[in-house]
C-alpha cells in the first residue's frame, strides 16, 4: 500500500528535514538552497532500507515461520530471520560462549524477558515465575534494569510450556524486546503513596497502549485462534513497527530511581496534594553506542516541555509516531531517537510533537523542577497503613540459591506466605510489600533461616549494576556479571583505606558499550573493549564524572585498561579523590570539576600514551550542548 511504499523509499525521512528550515524558503515561495541540501542529506541518510525493514514488513505482523520452525525439534533453534522475528516475542537465540560454538553438545538456548509495567507482580505472578526458573531456567531469576525478570538457558521444546505458565498468570513477554516499545519503567512506592498510586496507574496505561495488537504471540505460543493476517492491523506502529528498540520511564518530578534521562521518552509528574496536574516530558535519550564509532554515542534525554495530565498520552503517542515517521530506518545504529533529534534539532521535534498531537507544550524553563534525587530502597519501610516493605539487594540482579546463602528460596517462601506484592526495582533490586506489622520478625526469621543477610550492603554494593554479558550474551565483549562479585569487594576495601565508610561512587559495569547496564550515567563505570581467557574481566573504558542522581553524563577516562590493573588504577582515583575534594563532593562531581590534564597528572598508575587530554570519543550528548 502506499504508506509501505513512503516508508521503504525514506519519504518520512526526508520530509521530516522540511518543517525545519521552512523559515528559510526564497522570498518567491520557491524552496531555498538550504532546504534542498537537506532533502538531499536526509535521502542519503535514509538509503536502502535496513535488512530488518523488509523483514518486519514480510513477517506477516510478527509470525513468519515461527510456528512452523517451532515445531521442529530436530533442530535446537531459529532460523536467522526468525531469530530477529522472535526479540517481539520477548526472546532473544542464544549459545552457551563458554562452550565450542561449533559443537553439537552446544545447543541454541534462548533467555525470555517478562513484559512487566513498572515491575509491579502479584503474589501469584511472582511465585509463576518462581516456578518456571526452576522447572525451565536453570533455577534462576534475572532481575533487569527496566523492571522485568528473564530467564536464561531455556530450551526450544520448553519455551510453550514457560508462555503458558505467564499466560496462566495474565503475564506475558510480548513487545517486551524488539523494535516496539519496551517494558515501561515507574518510580517505587514503598509508602504506599497515593500520588504515585496514580503515577504506577499512568505507567500501566502507557503500557497498554502500546502494546502489539498483532495476535502471532496467541497463535504461536498459546495455540490461540487464528486471524487473518492480511486484515490485521497496528494502529500506532504498522507493519514496520519501529526503527529501533523504544523505551519510556514514568516517574514523579525530583525522583530518578529509574535512571529518566536514559530513555526514549521520560514522563516526570507534578503534583498538587495527591493529583496528578500535569508532566515534564524528556526525550533523546538511550545508552547504545559501539566502539570505533564515533557517530554513535549514549544520549541524554533533553527537557520538551510540560503538559497538562489529560493531554500526557496524546503527547506520548506523537512522540512514539514522530520517531516512527522520522527515524532513521536504512542505519540500525543511527535509528534511536536520539539521533532523529540530533539530526533535526530540538525545537523542530516538539513543532512535530504539537502537531501530532494537536497538544501545544508548556516551553521549558516556564516552571521550575524539583532537584533530581534517587532514594534508597533497601531495608525495611513501614507504610501509613501500619503494613511494611522489605528492599532486598540482589548482587547483578540475579535470584538463585547458592551454596550459603538461598536467596531466591527465602523470597519465595516470604511472598507464598504472606500473599506479599512485589515490586522489581529499577537498580535489580526487590522490594516485598504489604507485610503486615505482627509478621515481620517471622518475614525476617525466613530470610535467616535461608542464610540471607538483610543488612543494608556496603555503599558501593547498594546501587551497583551489571549487565549479564558471559556466558550467553552474544554481544558481550568482556565480563560483567561474572567480574562483579570480585570487583566489588576489592573496591570496598580500597574505599576504607582512604577513609570514606559511607559513601562510594556509584559503580556500574556492562560486557560492552550498549549500555543495558546504564554505565554511562554512572559516577563510575566500566565498559567492556577487550576479551579475557577467563572470568576475571578483560579489558575496559573507565569512565568517571557521572553524577550520583543520573543527572550528568560520565567522561571517558581510558580506554583498554586491563583488569588485572583495576585495583591500581582504583586506588590512586579514590586518593586523589580524598585528597582534592571540596568538602564531601561526591567522587562524579570531583571527577567532573577536575579539568582532565589535571587529573591524568594526579593519575601516575596510567602511562602518557593511554592518556586523554580531552575527550576524544562522544560518549555522550549532555543537555545544554547539543546542536538544534
Amino acid at each position: 500500500d502506499l504508506l509501505q511504499f513512503l516508508y521503504f523509499i525514506g519519504y518520512f525521512q526526508i520530509m521530516a528535514a522540511v518543517p525545519a528550515l521552512g523559515k528559510q524558503q526564497s522570498a518567491t515561495g520557491g524552496v531555498s538552497s538550504a532546504v534542498g541540501a537537506a532533502i538531499g542529506a536526509a535521502a542519503a541518510r535514509a538509503g536502502k532500507p535496513a535488512r530488518n525493514e523488509k523483514l518486519k514488513a514480510d513477517s506477516k505482523f510478527l509470525r513468519g515461520t515461527l510456528k512452523e520452525e517451532l515445531g521442529d525439534l530436530s533442530k535446537s533453534g531459529f532460523g536467522k530471520t526468525s531469530g530477529d522475528l522472535l526479540k517481539f516475542h520477548g526472546i532473544y537465540q542464544e549459545q552457551n560462549r563458554d562452550a565450542d560454538p561449533k559443537s553439537s553438545a552446544n545447543p541454541a538456548i534462548f533467555m525470555l524477558r517478562g513484559r512487566i509495567s513498572g515491575g509491579r507482580m502479584t503474589p501469584e505472578q511472582y511465585l509463576m515465575y518462581d516456578k518456571l526458573a526452576s522447572k525451565y531456567g536453570h533455577g534462576s531469576i534475572r532481575l533487569t534494569t527496566r523492571q522485568t525478570v528473564q530467564f536464561h538457558w531455556l530450551e526450544k521444546g520448553d519455551l510453550k510450556a514457560v508462555f503458558k505458565g505467564l499466560n496462566d498468570v495474565l503475564s506475558e513477554s510480548k513487545g517486551a524486546c524488539g523494535d516496539i516499545v519496551r517494558n515501561v519503567t515507574c518510580v517505587p512506592n514503598v509508602f504506599e503513596d497515593p500520588f504515585l498510586k496514580k503515577v504506577e496507574g499512568s505507567a500501566k496505561v502507557i503500557s497498554d497502549h502500546f502494546r502489539s495488537h498483532a495476535n502471532a504471540y496467541n497463535e504461536i505460543w498459546l495455540d490461540g485462534q487464528q486471524v487473518n493476517a492480511d486484515e490485521e492491523r497496528e494502529p500506532i506502529y504498522g507493519d514496520k513497527y519501529l526503527p529501533r528498540k523504544f523505551k519510556i520511564a514514568v516517574t514523579e518530578e525530583g525522583n530518578n530511581a529509574v535512571d529518566l534521562f536514559s530513555n526514549d521518552l521520560g514522563l516526570a509528574a507534578t503534583r498538587s496534594g495527591d493529583d496528578i496536574t500535569g508532566y515534564h516530558i524528556y526525550v533523546g535519550g538511550g545508552h547504545g553506542r559501539s566502539h570505533n564509532a564515533p557517530e554513535t554515542w549514549a544520549g541524554h534525554a533533553r527537557h520538551l516541555g510540560w503538559v497538562d495530565s489529560g493531554k500526557m498520552l496524546d503527547v506520548a503517542e506523537a512522540v512514539v509516531k514522530v520517531q516512527r515517521d522520522a527515524g532513521d530506518r536504512s542505519n540500525r545504529k543511527h535509528a534511536r531517537l536520539k539521533y532523529t533529534i540530533d539530526d533535526n534539532g530540538l525545537d523542530w521535534f516538539r513543532d512535530q510533537v504539537e502537531k501530532y498531537s494537536g497538544h501545544r507544550l508548556e516551553p521549558p524553563g516556564t516552571r521550575p523542577i524539583k532537584e533530581w534525587k534517587v532514594p534508597s530502597y533497601n531495608g525495611w519501610f513501614k507504610s501509613p497503613d501500619g503494613t511494611w516493605s522489605l528492599g532486598v539487594h540482589c548482587m547483578s540482579g540475579r535470584i538463585i540459591d547458592q551454596q550459603g546463602s538461598y536467596l531466591k528460596s527465602a523470597i519465595a517462601q516470604a511472598v507464598d506466605a504472606y500473599k506479599l506484592n512485589v515490586e522489581l526495582l529499577p537498580d535489580q533490586d526487590v522490594m516485598l510489600k504489604g507485610i503486615p506489622d505482627g509478621a515481620k520478625d517471622a518475614v525476617t526469621k525466613i530470610f535467616e533461616k535461608n542464610r540471607v543477610d538483610l543488612k543494608p550492603p556496603p555503599k558501593v554494593f547498594e546501587r551497583a549494576i551489571a549487565c549479564v554479558a558471559f556466558p550467553t550474551c552474544s554481544l558481550a565483549i568482556a565480563e560483567s556479571e561474572r567480574y562483579l562479585p570480585q570487583l566489588l569487594p576489592r573496591l570496598n576495601v580500597l574505599l576504607k583505606k582512604h577513609g570514606f565508610k559511607d559513601e562510594a561512587p556509584v559503580f556500574r559495569i556492562t560486557g560492552c558499550p550498549n549500555g543495558c547496564g546504564r554505565p554511562y550515567t554512572a559516577e563510575l563505570a566500566l565498559v567492556g573493549q577487550e576479551p579475557a581467557k577467563d572470568t576475571t574481566g578483560g579489558s575496559y573504558q573507565v569512565y568517571v564524572g557521572g553524577s550520583s542522581n543520573g543527572s550528568r553524563l560520565a567522561e571517558l577516562l581510558v580506554e583498554k585498561w586491563p583488569a588485572s590493573k583495576m585495583s591500581s588504577l582504583m586506588d590512586q582515583l579514590f586518593k586523589v579523590w580524598k585528597e582534592n575534594r571540596i568538602g564531601k563532593e561526591s567522587f562524579g562531581d570531583f571527577t567532573h570539576r577536575i579539568p582532565r590534564p589535571q587529573l591524568n597528572d594526579m593519575l601516575s598508575v596510567v602511562p602518557q600514551n593511554m592518556r586523554l587530554d580531552t575527550i576524544s570519543k562522544r560518549c555522550g550528548v549532555t543537555p545544554g550542548t547539543e546542536k538544534d
